[in-house]
C-alpha cells in the first residue's frame, strides 16, 4: 500500500485536527500522568535529601 496518499501539509492538518485535548481527555491524563506523580516525590530523591544515605551493595 502506497503511503503517498497519506502525507499532509500542516496547515491541512489543522482544518481537520483537533488543536486541543477535550477537558475530560485532560482529566484522565492528568489522573493517570507519572509526570504529576514524579512531580509531587520529587524531594524524596533529591540530593540534599539524599546526603546522608549510605548505599550498600
Amino acid at each position: 500500500m502506497s503511503t503517498q496518499n497519506y502525507r499532509r501539509t500542516v496547515e491541512e492538518l489543522r482544518e481537520s485536527a483537533s488543536m486541543f485535548w477535550p477537558s475530560d481527555l485532560s482529566q484522565k491524563e492528568a489522573e493517570l500522568s507519572i509526570i504529576a506523580f514524579l512531580t509531587l516525590v520529587r524531594y524524596e530523591f533529591s540530593p540534599k535529601k539524599l546526603a546522608g544515605v549510605r548505599v550498600v551493595a
